[in-house]
């Protein structure tokens, strides 16, 4: 699992440093982003091999941001698993968007977590 990149989309600080100490942990390398437009912004000239994403955002939220990242060839192929507190039936995302290979709600079991990402990469 070495040399992928897992980009970490959360403006809670506290979650996005505790998911890029255990995802380091694992043996992933990782980017924190506080918000959509910052990941966006940053995926423009960056790859990244997969993204943990949270949907309620300061600015450009969750679902906006997918919607981006599908519709641009060079990010449309990178899968996605949301973290959120709304729940996949709230939102109907996992039906509406093709690159979104997982969905777990908050709070989170890390183990769950982790294998979710593991799969997903593999």
């Amino acid at each position: 699992m070495s040399n992928k990149i897992v980009m970490i989309i959360d403006d809670d600080t506290h979650t996005n440093a505790m998911l890029a100490d255990t995802l380091k942990l694992e043996g992933f390398e990782t980017v924190g982003m506080g918000s959509g437009e910052e990941a966006l912004d940053f995926l423009k000239d960056k790859k990244v091999d997969m993204i943990l994403l949270d949907l309620l955002l300061p600015g450009i939220k969750g679902w906006k941001v997918v919607e981006t990242l599908r519709n641009d060839q060079k990010t449309s192929e990178i899968p996605v698993i949301v973290l959120s507190i709304l729940s996949p039936e709230d939102t109907g995302l996992v039906k509406q968007f093709g690159n979104i290979v997982g969905y777990v709600c908050k709070p989170f079991d890390m183990d769950h977590l982790m294998a979710e990402v593991k799969k997903s990469l593999a």
